[in-house]
């Protein structure tokens, strides 16, 4: 065997070419929460759906009243929590439809990416730790850190005290971030559409106190909003030689479907509760199901409150917030607070098999989460600064997963789970309460079910989904 490193090959690719297009959504180029993005990708152009973005500028609503001591209203850590429901379309037939996007995304990034990650995404516009906020003076490009989440003083003028920046959606999950084959030629398809469904601003967050820790605002917000404006969606478009062109029309003359396989997800809801000893079931059909998630949330999440960031230090960043780990570290909107923290047990039912056969306790509920992202014997990524340890993480970031498909590493796109297409199945995810545990928040429980889906694209652009 010849080592990689030592091997001589060379691979090219005749006749290529690549450039960054910019597509206007249809209307306005200006949205406020709760309404709706539509954008139609170009055309018969080969484009990489894993590069596309959705650049703005975002901004948040305030209090009129200068003269009082103002909240500041936040957008939440992540800016792509913004999206509610993302909706992907064929030839006006629904490939992917996703519900509490944000949530999802939140919990699934939160296991997935560590503090230089956020760093990057920072750059990028991501929004990924918004206790860290940089201005840039026009006139001698002098850089301004904006720390922490302090009301604003008394006297200061409104654009100073709403979060009004650039920012960038450009990690997606779903077809757009984790399909089998990530360019694909409009032509084959025809019209190609994304559904973009807004929060409706309950996923903003409050400041909390002036850096001293000691006013309380007097100016504030009931029920704040944000808009976007100056709307772009940007992408990498390819040009291929004619024999690519060539070969997939010669596939699909043949009667054989160009197929694109990739990650879909199902919410079930359900009843709130004070308690832990609650269950939730459901029933899915899919050829290939991997992972069930539970969590719960504030029954009222909807409710914008302060940053779930509890300190006094109100002008520090996370990062130098996380050098004496407070207790609570979610640095986030409680619109995507999930607890766990006084669960005993818990366990779920497939069919009428008990999985795991003995109920999982706090430690296996974080192992099987770094497991399931083959992320248990890794030493070279990471997950959330907040969290440092299994206390934060189910206090915060709870998520309880049922893994069902292989999980180690693979090269490419593998489809892996329990097949329950022919036989709806029926799962239900049950814990139990500490009997010690005393809180009575009123909290809702969420499942999340994700399997491998797959569209097929036949000639004369027909469109069926599996």
């Amino acid at each position: 065997m010849i080592p990689q490193a030592l091997q001589f090959k060379i691979g090219e690719i005749l006749n290529f070419s690549r450039e960054t297009i910019e597509i206007q959504p249809n209307g306005s180029t200006s949205v406020k929460s709760g309404q709706k993005i539509i954008i139609d990708l170009p055309y018969s152009t080969l484009v990489d759906l894993e590069s596309l973005r959705l650049e703005f500028v975002g901004q948040t609503s305030a209090n009129t009243d200068d003269s009082l001591i103002n909240e500041q209203v936040f957008f939440p850590r992540n800016i792509a929590s913004i999206i509610e429901q993302l909706e992907v379309k064929f030839n006006n037939i629904t490939v992917q439809s996703i519900n509490n996007y944000g949530l999802l995304y939140n919990k699934l990034v939160d296991l997935t990416q560590n503090q230089d990650a956020c760093y990057k995404k920072n750059c990028l516009g991501e929004n990924a730790d918004p206790s860290y906020r940089v201005s840039v003076n026009p006139a001698n490009n002098n850089i301004t850190v904006q720390r922490g989440y302090s009301n604003a003083p008394a006297n200061t003028a409104y654009e100073n005290r709403i979060d009004k920046r650039n920012f960038v959606i450009r990690d997606f999950i779903g077809i757009l971030g984790s399909s089998s084959t990530t360019a694909i030629d409009t032509g084959l398809i025809g019209n190609v559409s994304l559904h973009i469904t807004l929060n409706n601003g309950s996923c903003l967050m409050k400041s909390q106190y002036l850096p001293d820790g000691t006013t309380a605002a007097t100016g504030t917000i009931a029920s704040p909003t944000f808009q976007l404006d100056e709307i772009v969606c940007k992408m990498t478009r390819y040009q291929m030689n004619n024999k690519y062109y060539e070969a997939l029309q010669s596939h699909l003359s043949s009667g054989m479907p160009y197929e694109v396989a990739f990650e879909n997800y199902e919410t079930f809801t359900g009843a709130s509760s004070t308690s832990f000893n609650n269950s939730v079931r459901f029933t899915t059909a899919a050829k290939s199901l991997k992972w069930c998630a539970a969590l719960y949330t504030y029954a009222d999440r909807d409710q914008v409150g302060v940053v779930k960031l509890s300190d006094a230090h109100a002008n520090d960043t996370m990062l130098e917030k996380s050098t004496i780990v407070l207790a609570n570290m979610f640095n986030n909107s409680r619109y995507f607070y999930t607890m766990g923290g006084g669960i005993d047990k818990s366990f779920w039912k497939v069919g009428s098999t008990q999985l795991p056969s003995t109920p999982a306790t706090k430690q296996d509920r974080f192992t099987i989460s770094m497991e399931l992202f083959n992320q248990d014997n890794d030493t070279m990524s990471g997950i959330n600064l907040g969290i440092p340890s299994l206390s934060h993480f189910e206090n915060g970031y709870f998520v309880d997963f049922l893994p069902l498909g292989y999980t180690r590493e693979t090269d490419g796109y593998v489809m892996s789970g329990l097949d329950t297409l022919d036989l709806p199945l029926s799962i239900t995810y049950s814990s139990t309460q500490m009997g010690t545990f005393t809180d009575a928040t009123d909290k809702t429980p969420y499942v999340f079910a994700c399997s491998d889906r797959i569209v097929q694209i036949y000639q004369g652009q027909q469109i069926k989904v599996l």
